[in-house]
């Protein structure tokens, strides 16, 4: 019997962080998600907590990445 939960995929979100320096300092995270809508929405979530000024500049899935190990936490291009 197949699952009718919708798979989740990687995302990246690229992002500028108003930083200390008072400069623009580009950034990348990461996260599973099953669309873009969601992506964004975990990535504000973790945000909120920490009050930080952000602009998001793209959010898409991640392309031809590789696990590196066997829990998953190291990926590469």
């Amino acid at each position: 019997m197949e699952s009718t939960k919708p798979k989740k995929i990687l995302y990246c979100i690229a992002y500028n962080l108003w930083s200390q320096g008072n400069v623009w300092v580009p950034q990348k995270d990461y996260t599973h998600a099953v669309d873009v809508g969601e992506a964004r929405w975990t990535f504000f979530q973790d945000l909120q907590s920490n009050r930080k000024r952000v602009i998001i500049v793209g959010i898409a899935p991640v392309l031809g990445y590789f696990v590196d190990d066997n829990h998953g936490d190291k990926l590469s291009v």
